[in-house]
């Protein structure tokens, strides 16, 4: 293994000296370098981003539930704080309370909901944060709210674009009564109970803000939690198991505001309770990345896909290229440090007469798949049926397998199959010939239109034959007379000539 780079050893030497946040915050690490004529390869160690650098839509769901909203014809703006006198009613609207000031990093700028002149009608609100595709959360969620927090609230997360949701954290004045759950710390999660969905009372309020509005905050903090109390390294150790990683990963967020902090005079009739009880957000903090699987650093097309390395593929990097399922996708690892381990996928060996492959349990490795060029085998490295390798050319050569081009009407039992090695192809009996296109010696008509796949003896009278040969061409017939006897079988004289030759030595006489 090649010595690590000094960016990773710089990388782990912050996560070492701080808590979680340096995974976070961390510059971006190589995937891959070049050394010595090598390319090694490292996990992708990317950097997270805040949530004014992800892309998202937020939405808030009932809309008309955000303060200067028309409900059924009715303008729902007024508001009052708890110590606002009786014939103090203060007024919003929807440019000075929409939902984008939730995320535009400006405090002294926020969202607010209607205040709850509906009720009994339960004010439940839904601020949901949808991502272009997966992302892993790298640090705490943080909601700041400048008035005061919810008596009920729970924290979602989608991994499939909405479709279902799973809680993260339950938060209530009341955990027993709002959610039948114990009330917990967060401070409290260890590694036995980090998948355990738990309650907390400790950023919920009981009653409206009194005074000045000031920033409180609603915060998911298992992270930072797990990191106090696992350290760095250990927590890491722990992204290993699939289950505790996708605990942190998701496709979107969602916010439940179930009951605003009320002094209980919202079953009474008085109008100027109910104006205290609303909802405010005015910043939602988070970090987080592209879930690629340590295959990618970045996002691109707007971040919906990750820019995969690794010779990986897939929005998530999730799957191998097509030609590098040598071995079973994997994905990164985070140890050892520093560098991590990319588990990169393999490159399968089809002798470049391929562009895909399969993993093969029992072969231990891939099989390439619709070998090109007239190649076949696990590895494309032996010709088709009816071809035969140029013993000349490279193995990856595209002209490496050459047709056998057997004669069908010279072979055995229609086989135009040959030999692999030679090319040789498998004549029936009484025909030659590399292709079986030749007749044996001393026959011929192999390929004659009169009776097709059949040789026939040459039957030359020798006597009449130049060289006394029985020989004869192999499409006609026709022997090799001496310049005195004729027919095809040079059996007669030619005209003018009488006397047969009696030995071989002799001609016919000329008339």
């Amino acid at each position: 293994m090649k010595s690590r780079t000094m960016d990773h050893v710089l990388i782990w030497i912050l996560v070492l000296l701080f808590p979680w946040q340096p995974c976070l915050a961390l510059e971006t690490s190589k995937c891959e370098e070049e050394l010595d004529g090598e390319t090694v390869y490292y996990a992708c160690l990317g950097a997270a981003s805040d949530l004014s650098e992800l892309p998202f839509d937020l939405t808030v769901t009932p809309a008309e539930y955000t303060c200067g909203s028309e409900i059924n014809g009715q303008v729902y703006n007024d508001y009052a704080t708890q110590d606002s006198l009786d014939s103090e009613k203060l007024e919003c609207s929807l440019n000075d309370r929409h939902p984008r000031f939730m995320y535009d990093e400006d405090q002294e700028s926020y969202w607010q909901s209607i205040s709850w002149l509906l009720y009994p009608t339960p004010l439940h609100i839904n601020i949901t944060l949808s991502f272009t595709t997966l992302h892993e959360l790298r640090n705490d969620i943080e909601v700041a709210m400048p008035t005061a927090r919810p008596r009920e609230m729970v924290i979602e997360k989608s991994l499939d674009n909405g479709q279902t949701w799973h809680p993260m954290q339950y938060y209530a004045y009341n955990c027993r009564e709002a959610f039948d759950l114990e009330d917990q710390e967060q401070s409290a999660v260890s590694l036995d109970s980090a998948a355990e969905i738990t309650c907390t009372s400790e950023d919920s309020d009981a009653l409206p803000i009194v005074g000045e509005w000031r920033d409180q905050t609603v915060a998911f903090e298992k992270l930072t939690q797990l990191n106090r109390n696992l350290g760095p390294v250990g927590i890491l150790e722990q992204f290993e198991n699939d289950a505790f990683r996708e605990l942190f990963v998701f496709t979107d967020l969602r916010i439940q505001l179930l009951y605003p902090a009320t002094d209980g005079e919202e079953v009474s009739s008085d109008l100027l309770s109910k104006l205290q009880y609303y909802y405010t957000v005015s910043d939602i903090k988070l970090a987080a990345s592209c879930y690629c699987n340590l295959h990618g650093i970045y996002c691109k097309e707007n971040g919906t896909v990750c820019e995969c390395q690794h010779n990986t593929a897939g929005p998530n990097c999730e799957r191998c290229l097509p030609l590098y399922n040598n071995r079973p996708w994997m994905r990164g690892s985070y140890l050892p440090p520093p560098g991590g381990t990319a588990n990169e996928c393999q490159k399968c060996n089809c002798n470049d007469h391929a562009d895909s492959c399969v993993y093969n349990a029992t072969v231990g490795h891939g099989v390439c798949q619709d070998c090109q060029h007239n190649t076949t085998g696990v590895n494309c490295s032996d010709c088709q049926t009816g071809f035969f390798p140029n013993s000349s050319l490279p193995v990856n050569h595209s002209g490496i397998c050459i047709a056998c081009s057997c004669e069908p009407l010279g072979v055995r039992d229609n086989d135009t199959s040959c030999d692999p090695l030679t090319g040789q192809c498998h004549c029936k009996a009484g025909v030659t010939g590399l292709h079986c296109d030749q007749c044996a010696t001393g026959t011929y008509g192999l390929l004659l239109e009169d009776f097709p796949g059949e040789c026939k003896n040459c039957s030359c009278n020798i006597l009449g034959t130049q060289d006394s040969v029985d020989l004869c061409d192999q499409t006609t017939g026709q022997c090799p007379c001496k310049n005195t006897t004729d027919t095809a079988t040079c059996s007669s004289c030619k005209d003018k000539y009488w006397r047969f030759p009696e030995n071989s030595d002799q001609n016919a006489i000329n008339a």
